[in-house]
């Protein structure tokens, strides 16, 4: 995690017994090595639209054993300076804590990535709107990568 203890761009947490941790990038790596050996995979990233979405993903990912990767937009979840989110009125801390609760409830204990979908610039319905300039839609997007 963040050094604060969130990060909207990638959080990999694993259960009590024992952590496991794999960055984006390596598992991305494998992957691509398998698919050179002929062997399909897929990895797929689920928008967080509502709690029951989350809760589903991880009662199939620990069903399944497969690796869990929720991809909000700004638009989703953002910091509550930004007018926070429309799913839930998550902002990135809250969001986290209930995808966190909701692993344990279900006994998710696998790989959990926690990504962000369209979070660059002008991403947030509001910023278009404003018509903010470069510098401050860029500041904007940074900033919402970290609670």
């Amino acid at each position: 995690m963040g050094t604060n203890g969130c990060c909207l761009d990638l959080i990999i947490f694993g259960g009590d017994r024992y952590t496991l941790a794999i960055e984006l990038t390596e598992l991305l790596r494998v992957l691509r090595k398998l698919e050179k050996e002929n062997i399909k995979t897929t990895l797929l990233g689920i928008g967080p639209m509502s709690r029951r979405v989350v809760q589903a993903a991880l009662e199939l990912g620990a069903e399944k054993d497969f690796p869990v990767m929720l991809i909000a937009s700004r638009n989703q979840v953002d910091l509550p300076e930004y007018g926070g989110g429309y799913v839930a009125g998550w902002d990135q801390a809250s969001f986290v804590e209930t995808v966190q609760a909701l692993a344990e409830e279900v006994g998710f204990t696998g790989l959990l990535y926690i990504c962000r979908d369209h979070g660059g610039p002008w991403q947030r319905d509001e910023e278009l709107r404003q018509k903010l300039p470069f510098a401050a839609a860029m500041k904007r997007s940074k900033q919402s990568f970290f609670c």
